[in-house]
């Protein structure tokens, strides 16, 4: 199962890349495709999950951000931490608290949890009892920006 799972990442990974090289000209369709030809074959009995790995699980302490990978770090004050998982989301941190009064501003938007693709790899067990057979990443692109998403990271991919 955790095969299929990886292979089955790997193509969609492959799909994604081709979808946004696809975006970036200009195509006119001669005529309209099939069935078959819109949905490849190894996704038609694809179950979809849907996964943000910063937010999924922390696998690997060792790789957790830190304050200098932020995207502002100079907004941030020097005890800001990694936010444990258990915490309550609406419940702010002492260098949330210490920022400012807005709660995204000075607190949410600078928020990391840690988690990575060693995060999702100790759970496709879980996944798979779910009968999840195929993961879609979102992002897995370094990235300063927490959600991962840079025209300067799409760039480099696609060249």
């Amino acid at each position: 199962m955790v095969d299929r799972a990886i292979g089955n990442f790997v193509n969609l990974l492959a799909l994604s890349l081709a979808l946004c090289t696809v975006a970036d000209t200009t195509m006119v369709a001669q005529q309209p495709l099939t069935p078959e030809q819109r949905v490849p074959a190894w996704a038609k009995d694809a179950i979809f999950y849907q996964i943000f790995p910063e937010r999924f699980r922390n696998g690997d302490p060792s790789n957790d951000p830190t304050k200098d990978s932020l995207e502002f770090p100079g907004v941030v004050p020097d005890n800001w931490a990694v936010t444990p998982w258990t915490d309550d989301w609406y419940s702010r941190a002492d260098w949330e608290k210490q920022s400012g009064d807005n709660f995204y501003e000075n607190g949410v938007f600078h928020r990391r949890y840690g988690g990575d693709l060693q995060g999702v790899i100790d759970k496709l067990d879980y996944l798979a009892d779910l009968g999840i057979n195929t993961i879609y990443f979102n992002p897995v692109f370094y990235a300063i920006i927490s959600i991962r998403i840079s025209d300067r990271i799409r760039k480099a991919i696609l060249t």
